[in-house]
């Protein structure tokens, strides 16, 4: 994000930062990075300015997004800036009023996320995106925090776990049920990491070749959520 419009070399710095970081090299890769998911998607630029991020999530800003927006964390940029930024981000996804239209929101959210990625390979699943799975969670959780994040500043928070912590101790919802999520979702991060580190890339499928234990474990714990 530009104070102003941005400058042309303002775009080539981002795109040459972007390339060195995702660059998959002989030591593998250190961050992947999705332009995609920005203001305005796909065919808007690399870089806008903090008006045109305002009123673009002010105009046209989905359920997705905010709750997406619930994990932004800035990394590098001027303070002032920064500050704007998160200041329109806490606006737009936690309102002052309970929304629970967001629950339709995320039904309909939820069975695309489904139907786009269908899980065909009966050996495997893709514990990222698989019914159940960690995409799931992280949904849930983030719509607790949307929900209710307008009254509760202490949802306010980028860490799924100490939402999860914070909605309990606010007696938001069933203690057993979000400590199982917890716990689940930590032992699918765990498994998604360890097919990373054998496949030395970015995927989330654990297929029987990695562990038929786990896959059915995993296949069991999922129905559950």
């Amino acid at each position: 994000v530009s104070r102003g419009n941005p400058e042309s070399a303002e775009f080539k710095c981002v795109r040459e930062f972007i390339s060195l970081i995702g660059e998959n090299t002989d030591f593998g890769f250190c961050f992947r990075v999705d332009t995609d998911i920005k203001p305005g998607g796909r065919m808007s630029p690399l870089i806008c300015s903090t008006k045109q991020f305002e009123d673009y999530y002010w105009s046209s800003g989905q359920t997705w997004e905010r709750l997406a927006l619930v994990r932004m964390r800035p990394i590098a940029g001027a303070k002032d800036i920064l500050e704007q930024i998160s200041e329109v981000v806490e606006k737009f996804v936690f309102r002052r009023f309970i929304d629970f239209s967001l629950l339709e929101d995320l039904r309909h959210l939820r069975s695309q996320i489904h139907s786009h990625y269908p899980q065909m390979n009966p050996d495997g699943r893709n514990l990222k995106l698989a019914p159940g799975g960690i995409r799931d969670i992280e949904l849930f959780i983030h719509a607790l925090q949307v929900i209710h994040g307008g009254k509760m500043p202490s949802l306010r928070t980028t860490s799924t776990e100490l939402a999860a912590q914070q909605l309990i101790a606010a007696q938001r919802f069933d203690p057993a049920e979000l400590k199982f999520l917890i716990e689940t979702y930590w032992r699918f991060r765990e498994l998604e990491n360890e097919v990373q580190a054998e496949d030395d890339r970015q995927t989330h499928e654990w297929t029987r070749r990695h562990g038929e234990k786990e896959l059915n474990e995993f296949l069991t714990t999922a129905k559950k959520v």
